[in-house]
């Protein structure tokens, strides 16, 4: 199974001649910017790891064991969460092979979880893995990264990350695939994700109404109305504009203009992380209207003290 990605065959093969000549670390940690494929990786490794795909692809796979945040209930991967991953891997094989672990977003542990985790790193039970897949790897622990083998994802160049993007879409122009890479970063998932998601022109319409509010614009029900239609998509767009922000862009392309009103770092930066946050709850039953409206009164008392 490959990722079909093909910014990723390099880091395919690179696993595949590991494991193949031996040198595959029992615990591996994926990083790299969002939006490049991180978990389609780490699912090809699983792959590489274990037999019976059938089973992988089915999710009933019994020596195979994945951990992530339950965002209906907590903000973290606990503790024992990471205990229970760690007696399974001790188990013997149900299908006499290997036993493999997937933490998901890795760097959202809490401290006792990466404690916990901290013993199986430094003990790995004999044949089996752990995969870690992280885009803010500085936010683990030193002493989980220095445990781990490393796996560092990078965006592809302009033209492949192109290319790639006509093969997945056919109705947008060049110029709008430009735009949505260079607001992704050259992440083409991330891109897709943007194209998919209504288009640009509900990113510009989100910034728009940003741009209004900060200029004094109340919230009214039109508004709140349109960005509860499709909340994930508006929380992602908010965070990609304060993003865009943050770098104190000066272009003046359709998608960056420049900002009428520069807030101070500071308030940015925690707008940014509440956007983050609120893509991460928008699938829970979190009220997505109260989360949004704290929102919009936190930027526009931020553009106030900027004015």
């Amino acid at each position: 199974m490959s990722t079909g990605l093909p910014w990723l065959t390099e880091n395919e093969a690179e696993l595949q001649h590991r494991l193949d000549t031996g040198q595959l670390a029992h615990a591996l940690l994926i990083d790299g910017p969002s939006g490049l494929g991180k978990a389609r990786l780490a699912r090809t490794l699983v792959n590489m790891l274990l037999p019976a795909h059938e089973l992988l692809a089915a999710g009933t796979h019994p020596d195979y064991f994945q951990v992530a945040v339950d965002e209906e209930a907590h903000s973290a991967i606990l503790i024992d969460q990471i205990r229970a991953l760690s007696e399974a891997l001790i188990l013997s094989a149900g299908m006499g092979g290997a036993r493999v672990g997937l933490i998901l977003d890795a760097h959202r542990m809490n401290r006792n979880a990466s404690n916990a985790l901290l013993k199986t790193l430094e003990e790995p039970p004999d044949n089996a893995w752990l995969v870690l897949i992280t885009d803010q790897p500085n936010r683990l622990p030193a002493t989980v990264r220095s445990r781990c083998q490393r796996v560092s994802v990078h965006a592809p160049d302009a033209e492949m990350g192109l290319a790639w993007l006509r093969e997945q879409m056919m109705s947008p122009s060049d110029h709008e695939l430009q735009l949505a890479l260079s607001l992704s970063a050259n992440a083409p998932l991330a891109a897709l994700a943007l194209l998919e998601d209504n288009g640009l022109a509900f990113g510009q319409a989100v910034r728009d109404d940003l741009i209004a509010l900060s200029e004094g614009g109340v919230v009214d029900d039109d508004l709140l109305s349109r960005w509860m239609s499709a909340p994930e998509t508006v929380w992602r767009w908010l965070a990609l504009w304060l993003a865009q922000l943050a770098t104190a862009s000066t272009q003046t392309s359709d998608l960056h203009k420049a900002w009428p009103i520069q807030p101070k770092a500071g308030p940015i930066q925690n707008l940014w992380a509440q956007a983050l946050e609120g893509t991460r709850l928008s699938d829970t039953s979190v009220r997505q209207d109260l989360l949004l409206q704290r929102w919009v009164l936190a930027w526009q008392q931020a553009c106030a003290q900027a004015r």
